[in-house]
């Protein structure tokens, strides 16, 4: 084992009070001339891209959730089904006008609670006896 060991850490008493996994890394401090940015920049931006793919997935944004959350989104579908009707019988005038009233109430939040409902459960009415 003590072949393995450098002699600086061989001699160092620190080595070998450690009792936990130890890691060593050695690199270079120049890159290639190809490689014109240091190893240290590289790894960087592979952790944060690699964060923000996964942040992407992982995280659901509040922006979509009037959309993605519909408590009935049935009459939406039946104008998502429309236009394509529309398309497939050559009417393309009354296409774009579904099209754009879709996009219409895509945007408004507001407009898409009144159509599809509150997702507020209205409380059960009690009967009373008397």
């Amino acid at each position: 084992m003590n072949q393995l060991i450098p002699e600086t850490l061989s001699n160092n008493t620190e080595f070998h009070n450690n009792t936990g996994i130890m890691f060593y890394a050695f690199s270079d401090k120049s890159t290639p001339s190809y490689f014109q940015y240091s190893v240290l920049t590289f790894y960087i931006s592979i952790v944060l891209v690699i964060g923000r793919v996964l942040r992407g997935i992982l995280v659901t944004t509040s922006a979509r959730i009037f959309i993605t959350d519909m408590p009935q989104p049935d009459s939406i579908l039946m104008l998502c089904e429309s236009i394509m009707v529309y398309r497939m019988q050559g009417r393309l005038d009354k296409e774009e006008e579904m099209y754009f009233i879709l996009i219409d109430i895509l945007r408004s939040p507001e407009m898409i609670k009144a159509i599809t409902g509150s997702s507020i459960k209205k409380p059960d009415k009690k009967i009373k006896t008397e």
